[in-house]
């Protein structure tokens, strides 16, 4: 039986991994994928691997694997051996990828321990010039197969991670190499042979009139399941599929381009932003707050917008108003890629690439100190946005909702969601021509009217709040107090002390530290206090001039 991979007309069926690289392929994760995003996944995948070794003749399936062929001339130029096959992963990266990691470790732990490295007395296994045909693309621009080429089949350990997808990758590399040190020689040699041949996709190809509905959207795999974010990349491609052919390959590398860059600006250094949380964010601005519960978000979006039997992008399509759909999907696209850089902004102003001025700056890191509601980070990453307004606008509305918040979130502890943030800004999208700086200043003006808003009786029956709601009710008063630490924070950068400033992503729940200790064991504290009594000393001990960050 010939390899599905070797034929001229390509079938889907069941396919192994010894199959899969056993022959003169190349497969690469395409620049348009997110890295490599399993942690704890990985850890199960080695446990049903181990689960399957003890069950003689089980094979274990895994799930899709859909492969589309590199057939233009150039790209394979870059991409494979010149007279050799290639396929970029569409789907299966994930587990494709840990796969590669495990049986790569398995033979550099036997070629280590054995003197003589036969294969031959193991059944045939593949050497790595079969499993260093699995990379990723030359398209990429973050070195993720020069790292992965170096980590895992160099084995080198002083290579550093540039990402939080590098990070994994090399989490799982240890993970596994620690594993195989409780097998022996001949125990590892015989569990890549469980890998190789007992292990089982649904391979299926892509090609340029595929269904991507049936390639995504019936996936039920064992793993970390699809975000929102990437059924809506997915959707974004069946629904191209309907569109004339220029249009449909427009949209094709539009959506490969927008989610290419936003899986980019989602992962910083150590930290990767949630998908769906930005998808939401996004979505409650651009297309208008609807308060409804839960993650409703995510139906409106795939089952009105978006949706394959009903909505707009459908109407458009039935109506053949090919050109109005065409712009609905792009202009969405457009702007979901471009605000995902201020979304990465707003949650880490310490590890964004945005320019910014210096006091615009030092707003943005107080907002996303002062609160991670949700609502409030999608607000300020539409303003921050508009380059075209005025600094003195973006200022005076920065500087309402810190005031805001502190006054009714931090001091009186209000419930409030801060919904009301987002819905004046829907504005900032609407197609008609609108000087931007208006809109923010009609935002600013509807603070006078919310009410919650600011004034003198609004701080008064506030400080009463918090007396009843913190100093009355927590044990510990102000050292349990839900703002301690940003009220610290803020109080430690006006002291303006010539020293090298505490960095707000470092501290913890257990930063805030007592000058007079909780438990006096130094008698210094015992004679300078024996004459309060035991409430009074809590009372200070849990005040706010005892307190202090570190």
């Amino acid at each position: 039986m010939s390899n599905p991979l070797d034929r001229d007309k390509k079938t889907n069926e069941i396919i192994t991994l010894r199959e899969l690289l056993s022959g003169a392929h190349y497969f690469r994760v395409p620049d348009y994928q997110r890295g490599y995003a399993w942690n704890d996944e990985f850890k199960v995948l080695w446990q049903d691997i181990r689960r399957i070794s003890r069950i003689e003749h089980y094979k274990h399936y895994t799930g899709m694997l859909s492969l589309e062929e590199i057939k233009q001339e150039s790209v394979l130029e870059s991409e494979a051996i010149t007279g050799s096959s290639a396929f970029y992963i569409v789907d299966g990266q994930q587990r494709i990828t840990s796969f590669i990691i495990i049986i790569s470790a398995i033979l550099n732990y036997a070629r280590v321990l054995l003197d003589a490295f036969d294969f031959s007395q193991y059944d045939q296994l593949l050497t790595y010039e079969h499993i260093k045909r699995f990379g990723y693309s030359e398209k990429r621009r973050d070195n993720a197969g020069d790292f992965f080429d170096k980590r895992i089949y160099e084995n080198d350990t002083n290579i550093s991670c540039a990402d939080i997808y590098m990070s994994n990758i090399d989490a799982a590399k240890l993970y596994i190499d620690n594993e195989l040190k409780k097998l022996t020689v001949k125990e590892a040699l015989s569990v890549l042979n469980i890998v190789l041949d007992r292990i089982v996709f649904n391979l299926y190809f892509v090609t340029e009139d595929f269904d991507v509905r049936v390639t995504f959207e019936t996936i039920n795999h064992r793993g970390k399941s699809l975000s929102n974010l990437e059924l809506l990349k997915n959707r974004l491609m069946y629904l191209s599929t309907y569109f004339p052919k220029n249009q449909a390959l427009i949209l094709k590398q539009a959506i490969n381009s927008a989610w290419k860059y936003i899986y980019e600006k989602l992962c910083l250094k150590e930290t990767l932003l949630n998908d769906d949380e930005y998808l939401k964010a996004h979505w409650i601005v651009y297309k208008g707050l609807k308060k409804t519960r839960g993650n409703s978000y995510i139906s409106e979006i795939l089952d009105e917008s978006f949706s394959i039997d009903k909505g707009n992008v459908f109407n458009y399509i039935v109506e053949e108003k090919y050109d109005d759909g065409f712009n609905y999907i792009k202009d969405y696209i457009e702007s979901l890629s471009k605000y995902s850089m201020y979304w990465a902004l707003v949650n880490c102003p310490e590890c964004s690439c945005v320019s910014l001025g210096a006091k615009e700056l030092d707003w943005i890191k107080k907002l996303s100190r002062i609160s991670d509601a949700l609502y409030l980070r999608a607000a300020t990453m539409v303003v921050v946005a508009e380059t075209t307004i005025d600094y003195v606008v973006k200022d005076k509305y920065y500087s309402t909702v810190e005031q805001f918040i502190f006054v009714n979130k931090l001091i009186a502890q209000d419930k409030n969601d801060l919904s009301f943030l987002v819905t004046p800004l829907k504005a900032f999208f609407d197609k008609q021509k609108k000087i931007k700086a208006e809109i923010l200043t009609n935002a600013i003006a509807e603070f006078s009217t919310h009410f919650l808003h600011v004034d003198r009786k609004r701080v008064i029956d506030s400080i009463a709040a918090f007396k009843s709601n913190v100093l009355d009710k927590k044990k510990n008063l102000y050292y349990d107090w839900s703002g301690i630490r940003y009220f610290l924070y803020a109080y430690n950068e006006s002291l303006s002390i010539e020293a090298e400033p505490i960095k707000w992503s470092e501290l913890k729940d257990t930063s805030v530290e007592h000058v007079l200790p909780q438990t006096i064991e130094k008698e210094y504290w015992e004679i300078a206090f024996k004459d309060y009594s035991d409430d009074e000393r809590k009372r200070i001990t849990n005040s706010l001039g005892n307190l202090l960050l570190l």
